[in-house]
């Protein structure tokens, strides 16, 4: 039995709407992994920064009477280490938190029977939002022409990804072979002078 374009966007609309709060919980994990990734990274800055100033403090200092900047700089950096080790574990819970969301959203009844029938490829909100538009504007008259048109999307997109990224890493490449060069050159004048 043939379905037609309104009952396919229906049943794809259902199948949105079972995925949508594990999609929900999933950005928000990512949410909270980039947060991790840039308070890391802040603080990385923040302690390298201030052990950079109190070396040089220690070694300008080394002598004097007066260390008080040194000083100063050594409580910065033993201050950031505190909140350093603080910070980080308390975003790990909360990414472990929102994980356990997200097993819980996979993990339902209705989750788990709206995946019988549908291929696991395509269960998640973004690939049925797509096959919904695809059936939508009239790209496909069927589920299965859908699911054809959407894996060779993804597929050129793939594709384009690592053409992209190949462009990128000989950009970079040129980039170092110029750097290269001109420091040969900066070099070879040297020494002739």
């Amino acid at each position: 039995m043939k379905m037609t374009k309104q009952e396919i966007l229906d049943y794809l609309l259902e199948k949105r709407q079972l995925v949508a709060p594990l999609a929900v919980a999933q950005q928000e994990k990512q949410k909270r992994e980039e947060s991790l990734a840039s308070v890391k990274s802040l603080y990385n800055f923040l302690a390298y920064a201030s052990l950079g100033l109190f070396i040089l403090f220690v070694l300008v200092d080394f002598g004097t009477t007066s260390m008080r900047p040194t000083f100063f700089f050594f409580l910065i950096f033993i201050a950031l280490g505190v909140k350093y080790f603080y910070a980080i574990p308390k975003k790990k819970r909360e990414i472990a938190e929102v994980q356990a969301v997200c097993d819980a959203e996979a993990s339902t009844q209705a989750y788990i029977e709206g995946a019988k029938g549908f291929p696991n490829k395509f269960y998640n909100y973004t690939d049925i939002y797509r096959l919904y538009k695809l059936i939508e504007e009239g790209r496909a008259d069927e589920l299965k022409e859908a699911f054809n048109l959407l894996e060779t999307q993804q597929y050129q997109e793939t594709k384009l990804s690592m053409q992209e990224e190949m462009v990128a890493l000989q950009a970079d490449v040129a980039k170092s072979a110029r750097t290269a060069a001109f420091a040969a050159t900066v070099g070879a004048i040297s020494s002739r002078r």
